[in-house]
């Protein structure tokens, strides 16, 4: 299955419930300058959280191996609590790839009805220390995306 089809379905996520455009840069580096990251926030299904969604691209093909570093600072979001876990979902295979490429544990590879299979998979991961920064990496011809709930208060 193309990347582009399992990319819809990641920006799908990154759209939904009335989402609010926020702004997103990539510090641009020599060895992957076509990256990129897009940011919303919108409100849960239950109405009582709000959920910031950062998906970053690294488009490019950099050295051998070299990953995009990715910082996400949420004490630039105002109105944002995050709390200290966030999901992150990946593209696994590649943007190259035909096949054995999936979003978060779903795939189309096997669809006989054009909906995605599999099981949802998500990495936990954790603010840095004492601040509200969340750092992964995301590797060459790959995405990724952020994704922390606040449920401090009503959105």
């Amino acid at each position: 299955m193309s990347p582009l089809y399992v990319g819809l379905l990641a920006w799908s996520e990154l759209v939904a419930n009335s989402s609010r455009w926020l702004e997103a840069t990539v510090e641009k580096s020599a060895a992957l300058p076509n990256s990129f990251a897009h940011a919303t926030l919108q409100p849960d299904g239950s109405g009582q959280c709000k959920v910031l969604r950062v998906v970053v691209v690294a488009k490019d093909e950099g050295g051998p191996g070299t990953p995009l570093a990715v910082r996400v600072d949420l004490d630039s979001v105002p109105a944002l609590r995050a709390e200290p876990e966030a999901q992150l979902l990946r593209l696994t295979g590649s943007l190259a790839s035909t096949t054995g490429v999936d979003w978060a544990g779903h795939s189309f590879d096997d669809s006989k009805d054009g909906l995605p299979s599999g099981a949802r998979k998500a990495e936990v991961l954790r603010a840095e220390p004492g601040s509200e920064v969340f750092a992964f990496e995301v590797p060459q011809l790959s995405a990724a995306m952020l994704v922390v709930r606040d449920c401090s208060s009503h959105p």
